[in-house]
């Protein structure tokens, strides 16, 4: 999966998105994403299976569970696994999910 195939993906979240980061500020709620490095299949010395390790995350005000379920419903595919976290310095709330793709 490209990460063109996750930017469409992202869309259907029905929220702002963006590869890494927006270039103007942006409110709550939005979602940006990253590729952070690879979880590659090995064996005998070489890849056998790329795999990408995608980070996607979710900026929110407040905890919305409503929003996190339609967004795991898009990632329903994709094997994931969540974090959550209070960012003090932006006042938000940061719900990461990382993929491996």
């Amino acid at each position: 999966m490209s990460l063109e195939n996750i930017y469409d993906l992202l869309q259907k979240v029905g929220i702002p998105v963006s590869y890494h980061a927006f270039r103007e500020k942006q409110r709550p709620p939005f979602i940006c994403y990253v590729d952070t490095g690879s979880d590659n299949f090995m064996a005998d010395g070489k890849v056998y299976l790329k795999v990408k390790v995608i980070n996607v995350e979710l900026y929110t005000r407040y905890r919305d569970p409503d929003l996190e379920e339609r967004l795991e419903e898009v990632l329903e595919e994709i094997p994931w696994q969540k974090v959550c976290s209070f960012l003090n310095e932006e006042n938000v709330y940061q719900t990461i999910y990382e993929l491996e793709v």
